[in-house]
Formats: structure tokens, sequence, C-alpha cells
């Protein structure tokens, strides 16, 4: 029974995939998965499989795998877009603690600044590094094509 699971999840897990097809799934998945929206990455994650034909298992395991570091990034990030882009309402890290407990039901004004500061701190950093990661990656993997796969069989 355990084989039989086994092999069903590795055929879904490596679907169509080829290594750098795999390697762009992953590096997607990482940057989306570190977005410090905390609401809107699987549904990034699922439009972005769909629309570039990506494993959406392996997208949204990375997504997933990846919540805790998004979750301790969102302070990082809205300071980063705070110092980056100084206009707009100052935002402490105190203020996130009561908006995510509750008692700040008066600032959404003051966490969507927050949000898109983080976001537009996001864009300046994750993206570039998941490409640079991507292409050195891709240098250390050899991609085979469908030609090579057919001459092995």
């Amino acid at each position: 029974m355990m084989q039989i699971v086994s092999r069903r999840l590795k055929a879904i897990l490596s679907s169509g995939l080829t290594p750098r097809k795999l390697l762009v799934t992953l590096c997607i998945g990482a940057a989306l998965g570190l977005l410090p929206i905390v609401w809107g990455t699987t549904i990034l994650c699922a439009v972005a499989a769909y629309v570039l034909r990506l494993n959406q298992v392996v997208l949204q395991s990375v997504n997933y795998l990846l919540y805790p570091l998004q979750l301790a990034l969102i302070i990082p990030f809205c300071r980063l877009g705070a110092r980056l882009f100084p206009w707009g309402p100052p935002f402490p890290a105190e203020i996130l603690t009561y908006v995510l407990h509750g008692r700040g039901s008066g600032m959404i004004n003051l966490f969507a600044w927050a949000t898109l500061k983080a976001v537009a701190a996001w864009l300046m950093t994750v993206p570039p590094s998941a490409l640079v990661l991507y292409q050195l990656f891709s240098m250390m993997i050899r991609d085979k094509g469908p030609e090579s796969e057919s001459a092995q069989h």
C-alpha cells in the first residue's frame, strides 16, 4: 500500500517536470511565498501555475513551506519599505501587533500604506534574488530535452 501511494505521489510531483521547469517552479514558489501579503500568496501561486503551466502541487508546497518565513519577514519588509519610500504615514512595529490581535480597527489606512511599502520592498529584493538564484542553479543542471530522453529508452 505504501509503495502505491509513494509511486503515485512521485508521479504527481514529477509529472511534466524537466529539471529546468522544476527550477522555475521552485524559484517562483519561493518568491511568491515570501510576498508580504498573507492572504494572497495561495491565489497568486494558483494563477502563476495555471498561466505558466507549472506543477501546482510543487508550487503550492513551496509556498506553504515558506509561510513561517513569510510571517517573520513582514515587519522587515515594512521597515525596508518605510526607509525606501518615506512618504505616507509612519508605521511603527507595535501597531502591527494591535492590528493582528484585532485591536486596531481604525488603522486600515495605515495598514494599507505599510502593505504597499512592504510589497514595493519585496519587489525590489525578492524577484531579483530569485532571478539570480535561477541563473546560478540553471548553470548547475543539465536540462534533458525530449530527444535525449527518448534516446535513453
